[in-house]
């Protein structure tokens, strides 16, 4: 039995491992640099690769359910844009697919002398803030199971 307890916490332990690897490589992040009214993107996995050919959708702020440019980032995850200064307030941009889990969105605060880089935020999906309720689940599963084998293993030895 004492095999079979120890059998028990190896499982656990590396699928508690390993969940926060699939949390890592599953997200996205986008970086940016402001150059006069160019916004450049790079959008990278959790694990640093680039995000190839992403789709990215741009909206102003006078319109912000009609993309007014629609386009891909390269083979680096790379992506520019020039701010159209004329209309000020907040640009979005849509990076990935909201369907496939791999999206991000920024809000651009843009005005007539150009881009406030200090301001650009990133805004969450909430459709999708299931999935760390769902990691966060599994996580505190195996911390239990490695206590009860743990403890199961204590007590038949």
């Amino acid at each position: 039995m004492k095999i079979k307890s120890c059998l028990i916490s190896a499982t656990c332990l590396s699928v508690g491992c390993l969940a926060p690897q699939a949390v890592l490589a599953h997200a996205i992040e986008t970086n940016f640099q402001v150059r006069f009214d160019n916004l450049e993107l790079q959008t990278t996995f959790g694990d640093g690769e680039a995000f190839p050919n992403a789709p990215v959708t741009v909206y102003s702020p006078d319109n912000p359910d009609q993309p007014v440019m629609i386009g891909r980032t390269d083979e680096n995850g790379k992506f520019t844009f020039q701010a159209d200064t004329t209309k000020a307030g907040n640009w979005s941009v849509e990076i990935g697919s909201a369907e496939d889990n791999h999206w991000d969105r920024l809000i651009i605060p843009v005005q007539a002398e150009g881009i406030d880089a200090n301001a650009i935020s990133e805004q969450p999906q909430p459709e999708h803030s299931h999935n760390y309720f769902a990691y966060s689940f599994l996580a505190a599963i195996v911390g239990l199971g490695v206590v009860f084998g743990f403890r199961q293993g204590q007590n038949q030895g």
